[in-house]
């Protein structure tokens, strides 16, 4: 009987490893891609109509009519879907996310009048939307008229805390993070922006969301901190609750904006973006000279 003796194998020392099979055993690919996050959303929608149609079978069993089940219901399954991504994110990701603190000033006045500019050009971009597709306008009043005609802390509640520290975690924290680490930054603040808008689905709110998308994006890669894009995004919809408490907004689509307001709309907002954003780069700037006095 012949009796083969194999040679003795030995395994390359760790040292020896291809530097790319390295990089692939210490940094598995992070989460989401372009393709994950667009599962991302379709995941949102699924978890909210299957929340939805199961608490309106639930409230037509109790014959209760519950106005803000649609924001209870967006709220869940944001919160939802957050808590399933989390658990696929490294912890040192997750918990950076509210990370770093900004306990100095100058990025919330540079964000507050970045933000102001913003909302004074978006008004008069509205004013054409809600003229231009007023069925639209329609559908918009019907899904938020709910809210912001409920108890005013219920509202604020809703638009200006819930709803923007969700987003901003799902959109900035878990998604442009995502694609920042898979695609590069210009495609990840463009990709985000253009989800984050699409996401809202009702016409006119598509392109306000759009760049809004960009601006809290833009502010989230120069700052990396959640909480600032939090408070941004807080201030846009404490703006917009604020406006329909003092706006007859069924009378919009009809009004007409005089040319002397338009070009106040124009300028003002376009000083206050420039102003809100030299505060921003000086801050950036300073901090990059002294990056030990981060906070």
């Amino acid at each position: 009987m012949i009796e083969l003796k194999l040679p003795e194998i030995k395994s390359l020392p760790r040292g020896d490893l291809p530097v790319k099979m390295l990089n692939n055993i210490r940094k598995p690919k992070p989460i989401p891609d372009a393709w994950q996050s667009i599962i991302i959303i379709i995941l949102i929608l699924a978890v909210q109509l299957f929340l939805s149609l199961t608490a309106e079978l639930f409230l037509s069993y109790l014959a209760v009519d519950f106005v803000l089940t649609d924001f209870v219901i967006s709220a869940l399954g944001n919160a939802i879907v957050i808590w399933l991504l989390l658990q696929k994110i490294s912890s040192p990701r997750v918990a950076g996310l509210f990370q770093p603190k900004l306990q100095r000033a100058a990025p919330y006045l540079g964000t507050l009048l970045l933000f102001a500019g913003f909302l004074m050009l978006q008004a008069l971009v509205n004013s054409h939307l809600w003229s231009l597709f007023q069925q639209s306008f329609t559908d918009y009043l019907e899904v938020f008229s709910p809210l912001m005609e409920h108890n005013i802390f219920i509202s604020f509640l809703f638009m200006v805390i819930i709803f923007p520290l969700l987003e901003e975690i799902i959109y900035r924290g878990i998604i442009l993070e995502g694609l920042l680490l898979n695609h590069g930054r210009n495609f990840a603040l463009l990709f985000s922006a253009l989800i984050f808008g699409l996401i809202h689905m009702i016409i006119i709110q598509i392109i306000p969301a759009f760049f809004s998308g960009l601006l809290l994006g833009w502010l989230y890669l120069k700052y990396r901190s959640l909480l600032l894009v939090f408070f941004a995004h807080a201030v846009n919809n404490a703006a917009s609750l604020t406006s329909y408490q003092l706006i007859n907004f069924t009378e919009i689509p009809e009004m007409e904006i005089a040319l002397q307001y338009q070009l106040l709309l124009i300028f003002g907002g376009l000083i206050l973006l420039g102003l809100g954003y030299k505060i921003c780069r000086a801050d950036i700037l300073k901090q990059d000279r002294h990056p030990e006095k981060t906070s």
